[in-house]
Parts: structure tokens; C-alpha cells; sequence
């Protein structure tokens, strides 16, 4: 090793390192340009065809949600020796669940995440797993990988023995197809019946041909131009990274005290004093207690566990910072490791006095959206200082921990998208007020829950709360004429608009529908007034 390699992991850094960290563009490199082939044509024709149909002349959710399906696959019969592997597959089902959801009850958070992951997946095809920092430098690079391809396309063409390989894979083609069309036009006319089938299927479908064709607009063009160029960059990007440093630090043969050690020793010394005392006081006012009328939840839950949060943040940051660099050559490391742990216990009862402070303010007045963001974001940090314990444990460079703790945020966000939220948060509260304990009525008064939630609120059509039960089948009553007019309307634009939740909430109120036909509804009115006026009092 030399003299600057050798201070360089003493620092806690290595060449490659922290060029994959601070550039990924100087972490990757490209291959020679793989083979212009007439299967990557025919995949990039279909790629543009199918965004066509399912994303610019689309209606909705359900359009897009074909494109994520059937795209990866397509790509993959396109691109030059695909490598599908555990990520791969991973993904693909990960896509299929996406998918799922966009047919169900689309929003764009959740097309979104279908196109990150739907960048994974051609990302993985090169034979890596796509952690975040690569796959956002290889999505900045398609379109000027698109370009250069271009320029293979064109030399490709311009050569005589090539043009007349691709004439003669043409021509595979070309010349069975014209035979078989011939001999099925003689069958045709030799059969009235099925002349007749034809001639009136075939018009029909000209007709449609025509009409679509019609519809194109100078938009469409450049949309389609987009589309094929960057699928050129997705074809073409055949990156290899370079051999990454071994995960953990090069131990030096030789120990020699850090310089920063007293200053880091000292540090743990206090922050654990001041944890401890913190966690006496947090344990003794906020644990297994009976609050008053008027104690401020919002103020101790909802933002005192934001800032709580926070703290354990910035506890991962420091933990990550002491543990590097020449801390590690130090002789006294076990010392400081043993202060590291202690620390790590008291974050980890801090974490559980946060999860304390989310379930009192849940059983205030019930679960929400955002009691639900904030139990996955908390459960975010202590997933990432978990791993900072690890890292610490193993030696780990911190390139390693980076692109482990990119993934936890991302993984509990497409947890959060993929799962029924609204529909979980609804049983909850339903079966919280059908207790007898109508605080989390409000929650359901004052936030907007998708159609398959609103199935939820059946049970309180016979709640004993008079008020309740009358404000609940006003408020359904109100959701499902929205409904109504959305299943017209998708039905109208076609497939590509469907949303099965909004079908299944209006079957499910087949019958409370045909009983409000021909209801009062200066009644509903006057019911949901009472119910939101009941209700908030816990707001």
C-alpha cells in the first residue's frame, strides 16, 4: 500500500470510495457499445407504441399501470443479453404490486414509485443491485447514452455487409408473412361467411385505425421522440462499476492513538448523562399516566416527537462520524465502543418513549394519515441507526452504511403506497367508536379517505349514537353520488380510466343507493352539520 493510500483509509477513505460517494459519474463507466440488432428496433417501436396507448392517450391510472406491466418485459427481449437476477425479480414483483394498487386506486405518488421502480428494473438488468445514488446516475445518463446510440444506428446502417445482413433478417420476416397473407386471402374469398366476418370486423377496425391517427397532434411527435430516445439509453447503457474497496476499513499493523479521541470520549461521556436524565424525566410525566382535560397533544405528541425524532437523527450522524477514519487504529477503541453501546441503548428508549408519545396522541381522538407517516418515518431512523450499530460492529466504510440508509426511507415509503392505509386507519377508528369511545369520529369528518375505506363506515350505519349513525349515512350518502359521477366519467374515457376501488364501494351500497334515490337532501345536510359540530370537540 502507499504512503497516500495508506492515510487515506486512515482517514476513513479510499480512491474508489469516495468517488462512488461524492461523483457516482467517476464511479461508473461504459462498456463497448453492444451490437445494434433488429430485436432492439422492434422493442424500442413497441415501447413507443405501448406509451402511446397506455400513457399519452390514457385517462387515467389503470393506462399506466398496463405501461409498468408489460414495458420491463419488453426491454428485456430488446436489450443485449439481459441479466435477470434475484434484484431483478424482486423488483418486477415489487412492480406488479404497484401496478395493482394503480388499478385499484391510482395517485401520483404511486405512478411515481412505479417509474422509480420501473428504472430499478432496467438498472438491474445490467447485473446490479440498484442502490439510489447509481440508479439516479444512470437515469441522468439515458438520454445522452440515447444520443450517442444514435450514431451506432447510423454506422450501423452505412455499412454494405450490414445493410445487407439486416436486408436479409428482413426478409426472414417479410417474405413468410406475404406468403401466409396471400393464402389467407384465398381462403377469405373462398368462404362468403367468413368474407363476410372480415369485411365487417376489418372496417370496423380501419375505422378505428383511421380515427386514431386522425387524433395526432405535433405533442404526440415529441412524446414519442422522447420515449424512443431514452429507450435507445435504456438499450444501450451496458455499465459495469468499477471493483468496489472490501466493505470494512484496512486495519493498520501498527496502533496509534487518534487525535480526536478524548474530544469524541468526552462527548459520549456527556451525551450520555444528558440522555439519561432526559429519559428519567420523559418515563416518569409521559408513561403510564391519566392526562387532564385540556393537556396540549399536539404540542407533546405530535411536534415533541418530531424534534425527539430529530435527536435520534442526529445521534445516527455523530455515532457515523465518530467510528472512522484513524478511531479505529486507536488501542482505547474498545473503550469508546463500550460508551457507544450504552448511548445506543438510550437512543433506542428514546425511539420507544416516541413510539409512546404517537400512541397517546392515537388514543386522543384515533389514527390518521399522518400518525401513520410518523410511526414509518421514526421506525425509518431507528432502521438507519440500527445499521449505523452494525457498521460501527463490523468496520464498515461509510460508503457501505450510505447506500443501505438510502434504501430504508424508500422501502417504508412503498410500504406506505402499496398497503391500504386508508382502509386499516378506518377499521380502526370504526371499531374504536363501536367501543363506545367516539373521539375518532373527527377523523373521520375532517380527512378525505379513499372509496375502499368508505366500505369501512358500514358497521356505524348501526352505531347506538343517533348522531353517529345519521351523520355517517349523510356522509356516505354524499360519497357515493362523487363516486356515481367518477364511474360515468371512466366509463366514458375507456379502460385506461377504471379504478376497481370506486366499483367495489358502489356495489357494496347497491342498497343504500336505491333507499337515497329520491332522499331529503336538505336531511343529509342538516345531519352532517350536526355530526361535524357533535365531533369537534376532540378535534
Amino acid at each position: 500500500m502507499t504512503e497516500s493510500t495508506r492515510l487515506m483509509v486512515m482517514d476513513g477513505a479510499t480512491p474508489e470510495t469516495d468517488a462512488q460517494v461524492n461523483q457516482p459519474f467517476a464511479a461508473i463507466k461504459s462498456d463497448e457499445s453492444p451490437p445494434v440488432r433488429l430485436r432492439e428496433m422492434i422493442a424500442i417501436l413497441l415501447i413507443v407504441i405501448l406509451s402511446d396507448l397506455t400513457i399519452y392517450r390514457s385517462f387515467g391510472y389503470s393506462g399506466f399501470a398496463s405501461f409498468l406491466l408489460i414495458c420491463p418485459w419488453v426491454i428485456v427481449l430488446g436489450k443485449y443479453r439481459p441479466r435477470l437476477n434475484a434484484a431483478s425479480l424482486l423488483i418486477a414483483v415489487l412492480l406488479l404490486l404497484v401496478a395493482g394498487k394503480l388499478i385499484w386506486y391510482g395517485t401520483v405518488s404511486i405512478a411515481i414509485l412505479g417509474t422509480l421502480l420501473l428504472f430499478a428494473f432496467t438498472f438491474s438488468l445490467v447485473g446490479k443491485f440498484p442502490y439510489l445514488h447509481q440508479l439516479f446516475s444512470y437515469m441522468m445518463l439515458l438520454l445522452p447514452v440515447g444520443l450517442y446510440r444514435i450514431s451506432s444506428y447510423h454506422e450501423y446502417l452505412l455499412q454494405t455487409r450490414t445493410v445487407t445482413r439486416f436486408s436479409s433478417k428482413l426478409m426472414n420476416v417479410l417474405i413468410p408473412l406475404a406468403i401466409t397473407i396471400v393464402f389467407s386471402v384465398l381462403f377469405t374469398l373462398a368462404n362468403p361467411d367468413i368474407l363476410s366476418f372480415v369485411w365487417k370486423n376489418s372496417n370496423e377496425f380501419i375505422n378505428d385505425i383511421w380515427e386514431y391517427i386522425f387524433q395526432f397532434s405535433f405533442g404526440e411527435f415529441w412524446f414519442w421522440l422522447f420515449i424512443g430516445w431514452a429507450s435507445l439509453g435504456i438499450m444501450a447503457q451496458n455499465f459495469s462499476y468499477r471493483q468496489s474497496s472490501p466493505s470494512t476499513y484496512e486495519q493498520s499493523s501498527e496502533s496509534q492513538p487518534a487525535v480526536l479521541f478524548d474530544a469524541f470520549r468526552n462527548s459520549l461521556v456527556m451525551v450520555i448523562l444528558l440522555f439519561g436524565g432526559y429519559l428519567i424525566f420523559e418515563f416518569s410525566t409521559l408513561w403510564q399516566r391519566e392526562f387532564p382535560e385540556g393537556f396540549y397533544y399536539s404540542g407533546y405528541a405530535h411536534q415533541g416527537s418530531a424534534w425527539l425524532t430529530l435527536a435520534l437523527a442526529i445521534s445516527t450522524l455523530i455515532l457515523s462520524i465518530i467510528f472512522r477514519g484513524q478511531i479505529l487504529n486507536d488501542p482505547r477503541l474498545t473503550r469508546l465502543k463500550t460508551m457507544a453501546w450504552v448511548w445506543s441503548f438510550e437512543n433506542l428508549l428514546l425511539a420507544v418513549a416516541v413510539y409512546n408519545r404517537l400512541h397517546i396522541y392515537v388514543g386522543f381522538n384515533g389514527m390518521t394519515r399522518m400518525r401513520v407517516i410518523g410511526i414509518l418515518g421514526i421506525t425509518a431512523v431507528v432502521l438507519g441507526f440500527l445499521l449505523v450499530i452494525w457498521k460501527i460492529n463490523r468496520h464498515y466504510h461509510f460508503s457501505w452504511l450510505l447506500k443501505r440508509q438510502l434504501l430504508v426511507p424508500v422501502l417504508l415509503a412503498y410500504l406506505y403506497v402499496v398497503l391500504p392505509v386508508d382502509v386499516l386507519i378506518t377499521k380502526y377508528n370504526v371499531a374504536r367508536i363501536l367501543e363506545g369511545d367516539h373521539a375518532p369520529a373527527v377523523q373521520i369528518s375532517v380527512h378525505p379517505m379513499t372509496p375502499d375505506a368508505v366500505v369501512c363506515l358500514q358497521p356505524l350505519l348501526e352505531c347506538e349514537n343517533e348522531i353517529i349513525r345519521n351523520g355517517i349515512r349523510a356522509l356516505i350518502t354524499q360519497r357515493l353520488a362523487e363516486f356515481e359521477s367518477l364511474a360515468d366519467k371512466q366509463q366514458a374515457f375507456g379502460w385506461t380510466a377504471y379504478q376497481g376501488s370506486i366499483h367495489y364501494t358502489l356495489n357494496n351500497f347497491s342498497d343504500l343507493q336505491q333507499k337515497n334515490d329520491s332522499s331529503d337532501l336538505k336531511k343529509n345536510a342538516n345531519a352532517l352539520d350536526e355530526f361535524y359540530k357533535y365531533v369537534y370537540q376532540w378535534y
